[in-house]
């Protein structure tokens, strides 16, 4: 996979600040202790590095991802607009 298919460091942060109220709550609603929860963001975070490019909704992947959904149509490629 080229560097340039992965997200810097600094995207995933700001994804993850941008997110932090409702993965804090979806992770508690599942009733994980800390070290669950850690790793399943963790988990989540990785997998959606590996297909960064190819999510059109990143955000809306990764809270399906953490809810136990199966974020299957996000992760489509996004289409090209057409000629501008």
């Amino acid at each position: 996979m080229p560097s340039s298919d992965r997200p810097t460091p600094e995207e995933i942060q700001r994804l993850v600040a941008k997110l932090r109220h409702e993965i804090v709550r979806r992770l508690h609603d599942q009733g994980l202790s800390e070290t669950e929860a850690a790793e399943r963001l963790k988990s989540a975070l990785r997998e959606l590095a590996y297909r960064w490019n190819r999510v059109g909704d990143r955000e809306r992947w990764l809270l399906l991802n953490l809810s136990g959904e199966a974020p299957k149509l996000s992760t489509n490629p996004r289409k090209e607009p057409e000629d501008e």
